[in-house]
């Protein structure tokens, strides 16, 4: 037992507990204080090396820089009316797109092939045990491609990293290179869309222009028709005026002309939006299960689990063979309601 040492006071004083009181019921109850340790470690241990191992494929790409300006926007540049230029997109644009919805909605309909006969069979349906027919199917699909699926920024050198994670290397590595592949199409796609709506406006804004055009030519051929001679300081302010229309004119058509084209050739062209300088074939990594790490975390756990049971129960009953004149308090009052119930 406890050593319980008692004051001048007398004897009802609660014990003093020292650290070698605190050894005395380690050593007591050294059972427990081995065996709930080992017990907690061991189990936690195995439940970390039961489970798969993970597999990490990762590739990092960069976004193109920005285009130049079309000849529309350097004219009007001229003219202080800021039209701004075609660029790319962000590296935070594109890590948000890597797990949006959209992209990921795409994703969990490919079908994956295996190059090898260990490699994964089937879409992601089929992997997170989603039935495709459920009512939640897509919802519930998306969201576990999501938990997969790691896209980060590095914002000195805009750099953007995508990492996959499964337990099958195969998936892994496809997985990423699927993400690429709907990353560009869906650039592809918003560029070409883009550049229809830009080669619609030229169109429209050319034949207008084409005839303005006409007309100022028409005005100015028949100006000069009537007035072969121009001694006059007005009439030689109006020849300037509509020489003026037509010049003015003739830019805008040409500026015009030259962005219709060149909305045609980016309408079809499809361009690469992703330079990939890191590609995860032949670099799936392993990740470590944690065994250990799972191990010595149970352990402690199951230790000071185990000590402070120990502790609390051996205080009780120390307070209770001795109480203390609050404890005795609490108890008369336990004892007259109890008395009264």
């Amino acid at each position: 037992e406890p050593d319980q040492r008692t004051d001048a006071v007398g004897a009802d004083a609660p014990p003093r507990l020292s650290a070698w009181t605190y050894l005395a019921i380690g050593i007591r109850y050294w059972r427990p204080v081995v065996l709930v340790p080992f017990i907690v470690a061991t189990a936690m241990g195995g439940y970390a090396y039961s489970r798969p191992r993970a597999h990490i494929a990762d590739a990092q790409f960069v976004v193109e820089s920005s285009e130049a300006p079309s000849p529309l926007a350097q004219l009007t540049g001229r003219f202080g009316i800021n039209l701004g230029t075609t660029s790319s997109k962000s590296p935070d644009y594109f890590a948000a797109l890597l797990r949006s919805r959209e992209l990921l909605r795409s994703l969990v309909e490919v079908r994956f092939t295996p190059d090898e006969e260990k490699g994964f069979d089937g879409s992601l349906y089929d992997y997170l045990n989603v039935d495709p027919l459920g009512p939640d199917a897509l919802r519930e699909a998306v969201d576990g491609a999501a938990d997969l699926v790691v896209a980060r920024v590095n914002p000195r050198i805009g750099t953007i990293t995508l990492q996959v994670q499964t337990t099958i290397p195969s998936l892994s590595q496809e997985m990423v290179e699927s993400l690429l592949r709907l990353t560009e199409k869906h650039e592809s796609d918003r560029v070409a869309e883009a550049a229809a709506g830009e080669r619609a406006f030229y169109g429209e804004r050319l034949a207008e222009v084409r005839l303005e055009l006409e007309t100022a030519e028409t005005a100015l051929v028949e100006f000069s028709s009537e007035n072969r001679v121009i001694a006059s300081p007005r009439l030689q302010a109006e020849e300037a005026r509509l020489r003026r229309q037509v010049e003015l004119r003739q830019q805008l058509f040409l500026a015009l002309s030259q962005s219709y084209e060149a909305a045609r050739l980016e309408e079809v062209r499809a361009p690469r939006e992703l330079s990939i300088f890191e590609s995860p074939a032949g670099f799936v990594r392993q990740v470590s299960r944690g065994t250990v790490r799972y191990a010595i975390v149970g352990g402690l756990a199951g230790f000071f689990g185990v000590l402070l049971v120990i502790f609390t129960l051996e205080f009780t009953r120390s307070t209770r063979a001795i109480p203390t004149p609050e404890f005795k308090g609490f108890l008369d009052e336990l004892a007259r309601a109890r008395t009264k119930t």
